[in-house]
């Protein structure tokens, strides 16, 4: 078992981990039929989940061992990539393809014609939805073109499952310097520099947020996750709990250190998002293995706990006093 125990540990486990996304950077089609290795990145989201990305892996396993491929293909289970209407979607690399609206009915093509003699089967890439031209690169998506990606630069990248992979991508390495390097009111400053505010439509400040807590006289303060989320359509928290869920754990610590006086964290999400609420358990169970939740995280003397609240799915509880009156056990 890793213990964490500085953030030299972490770097340590970094250089360790990083090396396997080599293969996930590589935009070389022409090395696809002599590579080493290949990398099949799955989404299993829920959208893709939903229009059936399980039983797409089921397939790939199946038709990768029957060609004896299962020491030179590797399956990356990830979370959503944000273009569910295309789902169920995998990527191949080297070579960056991307492939939508797979069916296992074939998987076997894509095996034989993709990783055996090196084509694109074009029928199953991104068409451009006005020229109609097909885009094989999942980095060339007029979809993604446009987009800096800060939140959720990790989703349908990394495995959401594995903290390995978020630390590899410097995961965890924020909280590191909040606990050893920083005092509280200077994590505090430093998110009041960055501009971070809430997602919400007041668009309030983060740092603001904090300081009133802070300052707050109380011998025990609570820091509370809301992934309510109860826009109808609105799926922005549902894609980070479900494919980078140690970044929720990570921001929520970070935010009982800058605070004070906090021990306790309470993720509150929908009970309608099992696959959030599996993804996040997971992760909860992952940090407090690693040394990066509980008592004495990181070496140092800071202690913090994080629990899942399932909610019922009130539309009110999305709001604040109405989720905290629901944690408290009431009616929200």
């Amino acid at each position: 078992m890793t213990r964490i125990s500085s953030l030299e540990d972490l770097k340590r486990l970094k250089a360790i981990v990083e090396p396997r996304f080599k293969v996930r950077e590589d935009r070389d089609f022409t090395k696809i039929k002599t590579a080493p290795e290949i990398n099949i990145r799955v989404c299993q989201g829920s959208g893709c989940t939903a229009s059936g990305s399980e039983q797409i892996t089921k397939t790939l396993e199946e038709c990768i061992k029957a060609n004896r491929l299962e020491k030179r293909v590797k399956i990356i289970i990830t979370g959503c990539h944000g273009l569910c209407e295309m789902g169920p979607i995998i990527i191949i690399n080297p070579g960056d393809t991307l492939y939508t609206r797979v069916k296992p009915e074939d998987v076997e093509e894509i095996v034989e014609r993709h990783l055996l003699n090196g084509e694109i089967v074009e029928r199953l890439v991104y068409h451009n939805p006005v020229s109609g031209k097909p885009i094989p690169a999942y980095s060339e998506i007029s979809f993604y073109l446009g987009q800096e990606r800060r939140v959720l630069h990790n989703n349908g990248f990394i495995d959401p499952w594995s903290i390995d992979e978020y630390i590899a991508r410097d995961g965890y390495q924020a909280l590191a310097k909040a606990l050893t390097q920083m005092k509280p009111d200077e994590v505090i400053d430093e998110v009041r520099k960055s501009g971070l505010r809430g997602r919400g439509g007041a668009g309030f400040p983060t740092a603001t947020k904090w300081g009133f807590v802070r300052s707050a006289p109380s011998e025990e303060k609570y820091v509370i996750c809301n992934g309510d989320e109860g826009d109808p359509g609105a799926y922005m928290n549902r894609s980070v709990l479900e494919g980078n869920p140690h970044s929720i754990i990570e921001g929520m610590a970070i935010g009982a250190y800058a605070i004070g006086n906090v021990h306790q964290g309470y993720a509150y999400v929908r009970a309608e998002y099992p696959l959030a609420i599996e993804t996040l358990s997971h992760a909860i169970a992952q940090a407090r293995e690693y040394g990066l939740l509980g008592k004495n995280t990181m070496g140092t003397n800071f202690e913090f706990s994080i629990d899942i609240f399932p909610g019922a799915g009130a539309f009110v509880c999305g709001e604040e006093t109405g989720l905290l009156i629901s944690i408290e056990g009431k009616r929200g």
